[in-house]
C-alpha cells in the first residue's frame, strides 16, 4: 500500500475518530497475553486429546488381540 493513500485516510477520518475509541497500547499488550495464554492451553489440550486417543486405540488393539488368541487356543481345561 503507497504510503500517500495511508496519509489521505488519516487526514479524512482524523476528525472522525475519538481518543476514547482507540484502545490504550497497554490494553492491547494485555488481551494480546491472554489471547496468548488461551492459544496454548487449547494447544495444550489438543495433544492431551491426541495422547488420550492414542491410549485408547492402542488398548483397544490389544484388548481385540487378547480376546482372538483366547477364541484361538486350544481348550486346556481349567488352569490352577
Amino acid at each position: 500500500m503507497h504510503p500517500e493513500t495511508i496519509r489521505s485516510w488519516i487526514r479524512l477520518y482524523r476528525d472522525e475518530v475519538k481518543d476514547c475509541d482507540i484502545p490504550a497500547t497497554d490494553d492491547h499488550l494485555v488481551e494480546m497475553k491472554r489471547l496468548q495464554e488461551v492459544e496454548d492451553k487449547y494447544q495444550n489440550a489438543v495433544k492431551l486429546l491426541g495422547e488420550k486417543q492414542l491410549e485408547i486405540n492402542i488398548l483397544r488393539g490389544l484388548l481385540k488381540n487378547r480376546t482372538l488368541l483366547i477364541r484361538q487356543a486350544p481348550n486346556r481345561g481349567p488352569i490352577h
